[in-house]
């Protein structure tokens, strides 16, 4: 996938973590938003998780659903 700005969201029930990457791929932000939850709540079944990134700063933003299996990430739909 190409580079843009996202907007990178993750949550389990009232645990919600978000983390802006500007000018990066989606699988690198993608990365980054997973250390950053795995700093505030420490190692744990990710595919209990829901990962989202949001396309910002552009003229026709895309949303992406991702989960996490097998310690790699998947699109999904």
């Amino acid at each position: 996938m190409d580079v843009s700005d996202w907007d990178g969201w993750a949550w389990r029930g009232d645990c919600v973590v978000n983390r802006p990457e500007p000018n990066c791929t989606p699988e690198r932000a993608l990365d980054l938003l997973l250390k950053k939850v795995w700093l505030l709540y420490g190692e744990q079944d990710w595919t209990q998780w829901s990962w989202e990134l949001r396309e910002y700063a552009h003229a026709a933003p895309r949303t992406l659903h991702f989960c996490r299996r097998h310690g790699a990430w998947h699109l999904t739909e």
